[in-house]
């Protein structure tokens, strides 16, 4: 049995995997070339759905401060220099 088929019922899109992170919720984000830019976009694509979720993202390329993401998220910017 190969990766595929013993994870199967746990694969989902990116948009599913982000869905559980409401308003208020502290997201830490693996940081420099560990970041998940895949599920960065899913979550910057909800920022319309969100208020004041906080980001811990130490050495992020993500720009989570553009077209409105700034009302949105807030980052944690003593570990986080690159985004401000």
């Amino acid at each position: 049995m190969d990766w595929r088929e013993q994870c199967k019922d746990k694969m989902m899109s990116p948009a599913e995997a982000v869905k559980p992170i409401k308003s208020g919720d502290k997201v830490t984000v693996g940081p420099f070339t560990c970041t998940p830019y895949t599920l960065c976009n899913a979550l910057f694509d909800r920022r319309h759905e969100l208020g004041h979720v906080r980001i811990d993202h130490a050495g992020g390329f993500f720009l989570w401060t553009r077209d409105g993401g700034e009302k949105v998220f807030e980052i944690d910017r003593k570990s986080t220099r690159l985004n401000s």
